[in-house]
């Protein structure tokens, strides 16, 4: 009980967007059951056909007020920029999740995400970001975007090289591609953070222009696209790890190979 409490005060934001009372009450009652039955299928968490049709109706979004990812992200961040309103200086921590579902075949856009012992499996992936105030270590989640690599909206670099080039294979393919990106309706991994990034920055600079933030990311995003986005677009720090290949700009002598070489 203790932990359905602290759960739906977790989700308040998300409630506070859902007008119908008929959605809200099924929202609370799918993530008690949830809770309690420790499963996310929805057959088993309902007693009958009926509240099957309703959780069913709930998440797949049929209904016209269903649970909405960029709506749920835009009230979590306007709930975390009036915690910390005043503040300072914050850190912006960005990192992605997998959503394995190993033994899933027919899911929607069901694509493949790396297991936990480094094989590809059958899943679903997900952007984070959270905000830190150093001041309490208070943390809070700003944005979480679901999304899947296949995903006919999806467009990997290696897949968009092969377009421009004209070596892709896939004719079929390549006409939803180019009507796609006609209405610039494409994204990949990099779109999804730079955008994620810049959202953060221009909602907290708008309720305190002199707040300092520095954005922190793992070397999955060493990308100097990215550091200059950071420093000289938006104005911000960043602290994200390098790659074991990456070279400074620094050069010296290497003795072995007799000419200089740029540091590690």
């Amino acid at each position: 009980k203790r932990d359905e409490k602290k759960f739906i005060n977790y989700l308040m934001p998300l409630l506070f967007v859902l007008k119908q009372k008929q959605v809200k009450e099924n929202t609370i009652s799918l993530f008690q059951r949830v809770i309690r039955e420790k499963t996310m299928q929805i057959w088993r968490l309902s007693d009958n056909k009926r509240e099957y049709d309703n959780f069913h109706n709930l998440v797949n979004g049929t209904l016209k007020n269903t649970v909405d990812v960029e709506k749920l992200n835009c009230t979590l961040l306007l709930h975390q920029i009036e915690k910390i309103s005043g503040k300072y200086s914050l850190s912006l921590i960005y990192d992605g999740s997998d959503i394995r579902k190993p033994e899933s075949e027919q899911l929607e856009n069901l694509g493949w995400v790396k297991s936990l012992s480094g094989g590809w499996i059958r899943g679903y992936s997900t952007f984070n970001s959270i905000v830190l105030d150093r001041s309490n270590s208070r943390v809070g989640l700003l944005s979480s975007v679901p999304y899947s690599n296949r995903d006919p909206h999806f467009l990997s670099d290696k897949e968009r090289k092969a377009f421009e080039s004209g070596k892709l294979t896939d004719t079929e393919r390549g006409k939803e591609l180019e009507a796609y990106l006609e209405k610039e309706e494409v994204y990949n991994q990099k779109a999804l953070y730079f955008s994620s990034i810049r959202s953060n920055h221009e909602n907290f600079k708008a309720q305190n222009k002199d707040i300092i933030l520095t954005h922190i990311l793992d070397r999955g995003h060493d990308d100097e696209e990215l550091f200059d986005l950071i420093d000289n677009e938006l104005g911000d720090k960043f602290v994200i790890r390098l790659k074991g290949n990456r070279n400074s700009s620094v050069e010296a002598f290497d003795e072995k190979k007799q000419k200089d070489t740029p540091v590690k």
